[in-house]
This record gives C-alpha cells, structure tokens and sequence, in this order.
C-alpha cells in the first residue's frame, strides 16, 4: 500500500530539485538506507553562488548572487573561458564573491523519506533497479537520474525556474 502522498511546499520542491540527482536516487529507491546513507555523510558542495550541506536533520540549500570582486585588464594564461572570467567590456574577473541571498531553503530528512516512500511503486522499483549493484548489477546512472526528474515533475509541481541542476541531470555523470 501507498502511503499518502505528501505535499511540498514550493521552497522544498526546489530544494529537492537541487540534492544531487544520485543522492535522491537512492532515497527514492530505498527510503530508509538512502536518508541513512545522507545522514552519515559529509555531504556539502557548492560553487557559482550555490551551497548544499546536510546540518542534523535537514537538507539546506543557499543560492546568492555571484558578483565580479576584482577586475584585471589582462587575463592569465590559464585564462579560456570567454564568457564566465570576464565581464561584457573585456575584464578579466580575477576573484567573485557571493552577494545577496537569492534563494535559501531546507527540508527535513524524515519529510524527503515520507515524500519518497509515497511516490508511486513502480517508480519506486524502476529506481531500485536503476541504483542496484547486487545480488544483480543493474546500475544506470542515467536512466536513476531520469526517474529522479520524472519523480520531481510528476510529484513535486512543475519547475517554477530552472535551477542549478535541473538542466544537467540526465547525462552528466561528473555530477556524480
């Protein structure tokens, strides 16, 4: 039996958006083990004016703006990337910093088990064949990443915005 599907709120939602696609893999595909795999974890990552980090029993999210500091009129030679080291006159951006809060979030991890563990059951298992390495290997990292969008847009309410990695989930196993 189903339990009764939880609702979000938009700010979980999007926080759920942003946990690493192979972490809510898990969770989804085993509940329990995937919040007790988090909870033991040191996980924290982050770049780009965005933040992830488990603190006790919740997942928190920050995202700031991410703002030129200190502007060169020359670029090192490590320096390839036309676009993102440098501002529309031709600066070179040598350092950023973060500025205001765009978006800050959190969710509880007995609310990402209660939400995982309502999903659908078939879903669920497609999940669980996605994220398994025994007695069977079945593992495809892609296709757990395709459930975990399809998890997140069927249960979670369309995407008001697309977020640091709802574009990059599927195919991007350096994510990883």
């Amino acid at each position: 039996m189903t339990p009764r599907p939880v609702m979000l709120t938009d700010d979980e939602a999007r926080v759920l958006r942003e946990v690493w696609p192979l972490t809510l893999g898990h969770i989804i595909a085993n509940p329990a083990d995937g919040i007790q795999s988090l909870r033991n974890s040191c996980a924290h990552s982050g770049g780009g004016g965005w933040q992830r980090w488990i603190q006790g029993n919740r997942i928190h999210i920050e995202h700031h703006e991410w703002l030129p500091d200190v502007l060169a009129d020359t670029c090192p030679d490590w320096c390839n990337d036309p676009e993102f080291w440098h501002t529309p006159d031709g600066k070179h951006i040598n350092r950023w910093r973060r500025g205001d809060v765009l978006f800050e979030g959190s969710i509880t991890l007995p609310r990402v088990q209660r939400w995982a563990e309502s999903l659908p059951a078939e879903l669920r298992a497609r999940a669980l064949v996605a994220w398994r390495t025994w007695p069977e290997n079945t593992r495809d990292l892609d296709e757990l990443a395709r459930i975990v969008r399809e998890a997140l847009d069927a249960h979670c309410g369309a995407p008001a915005e697309l977020t640091h990695y709802a574009g990059q989930i599927v195919g991007q196993e350096a994510l990883w």
